[in-house]
């Protein structure tokens, strides 16, 4: 009885994410909808309206570039796609292996797979399952739900344009050990190819724990509300001139963009590119620090709005 209630728990959680979905996909499909839900989220998230014509500061220029040029970016935020672009940048030694990429759940072999490993759609942010144990893992669950997650696009759920044209498929990869078994995420924010701030975060999988440094290691008044933050200022990685530098060499390309490395064992792996962290709505900057990095990114052409 027990197992046959929680299975209907997570039917009624999963029911209600597919409804989320097909509601949310009719505002992002037009675009005066899209527009106007972004604006709105901007002025309640950031307290000023967002200025779509001639955008100054650094959230108002993110905005601009989800809503108008960041379909340029997708075989970059593709999970499996931009493995290639990794390749050729910095070397295959940065990519976490792989096991398989996946269009059907039907064709995963799971016996063939380890007890650990991550799964991940390639053509959405947020979207993975941690597996620790694939004996103990709700597949009941878990294989509709990434049925669902082949078919859906998620620029219909969150609006992000550059995820649009990315084809939904699975990719399954390596479960990387860590010490204490928390695999410390370092997302580096790039302008035209130099990193002027780092993204720290830890402790994922229990009490999500993050904190905004500058290339010196030094906390930054930039603060994301939903994300505690550490007491004290985690210890600087030994190799984080390295990682710096892999950093700014995928972001070389483009104007801007996040590029999240993790390092294990003293070595350096690529996370993934992200263009539009949040689109903006999910992080806190002082005002000057706003128009700071509004100055440093470059947007080379407008459009009327």
């Amino acid at each position: 009885m027990r197992s046959l209630l929680k299975k209907i728990y997570w039917l009624v959680i999963f029911s209600n994410e597919q409804f989320r979905y097909h509601l949310r996909k009719f505002i992002f499909l037009i675009p005066i909808f899209r527009q106007t839900y972004f604006a709105r989220q901007f002025f309640k998230t950031h307290g000023y309206k967002v200025n779509l014509k001639d955008p100054q500061t650094f959230l108002e220029k993110l905005n601009w570039i989800n809503l108008f040029q960041s379909k340029d970016f997708g075989k970059y935020a593709d999970k499996f796609e931009v493995r290639e672009y990794v390749k050729n940048k910095i070397g295959k030694q940065h990519l976490i292996p792989i096991f398989g990429v996946y269009d059907k759940v039907k064709n995963i072999d799971f016996g063939q797979l380890p007890d650990k490993f991550i799964i991940k759609a390639t053509h959405a942010s947020g979207w993975n399952i941690i597996v620790k144990d694939k004996n103990q893992t709700n597949w009941f669950i878990y294989k509709r739900l990434m049925s669902f997650w082949i078919k859906a696009n998620f620029f219909k759920k969150e609006g992000e344009l550059c995820y649009k044209n990315i084809k939904g498929r699975l990719i399954i990869e390596k479960y990387m050990e860590t010490f204490n078994d928390d695999l410390v995420d370092y997302k580096f924010w790039c302008f035209s190819g130099k990193v002027e701030f780092i993204g720290v975060y830890g402790n994922r999988q229990k009490n999500l724990h993050g904190i905004i440094l500058d290339n010196n290691w030094e906390e930054l008044p930039i603060i994301y509300p939903n994300i505690n933050k550490y007491d004290n200022i985690p210890d600087k990685p030994k190799n984080l001139k390295e990682m710096i530098s892999k950093a700014e060499i995928l972001s070389s390309q483009f104007p801007f963009v996040r590029v999240d490395l993790y390092s294990v064992a003293n070595k350096i792996y690529f996370g993934e590119l992200t263009f539009m962290p949040g689109i903006g709505l999910n992080i806190r900057f002082p005002k000057e620090l706003d128009n700071y990095y509004g100055k440093l990114l470059n947007i080379p052409y407008k459009k009327e709005c």
